[in-house]
């Protein structure tokens, strides 16, 4: 019986290699196709089209940092004219209201 020898890369049959390279490319195609799903389920809707739109009032404002209250964003909106109040329902999210469009 042959004594039991470790087997060097030099051992390894020339398509071994390369079929272990094609399964790190998939699995990063893999990741990288996940990575963008997860950033396009992130991204808000697009905006109507041009003709369905109607003026609001009322400005939506999300992702605002934690630290953001309703008298940081009354000094910033204060300064245009027809601002009526401001209202954060949640953290990250909040309505301006100005008196008309």
């Amino acid at each position: 019986m042959a004594p039991f020898r470790r087997g060097r890369s030099s051992d390894i049959g020339p398509g071994t290699r390369a079929a272990s390279a094609d399964n790190r490319e998939s699995a990063w195609e893999a990741r990288r196709r996940r990575k963008q799903q997860q950033q396009q389920q992130q991204l808000p809707p697009p905006p109507p089209s041009g003709h369905d739109a109607q003026p609001s009032h009322i400005l939506f404002a999300t992702d605002l940092p934690a630290e953001c209250n309703e008298m940081m964003l009354a000094m910033l909106f204060r300064q245009y004219a027809g601002f009526k109040e401001v209202r954060i329902p949640r953290q990250g999210l909040g309505f301006i209201e100005f008196e008309d469009e």
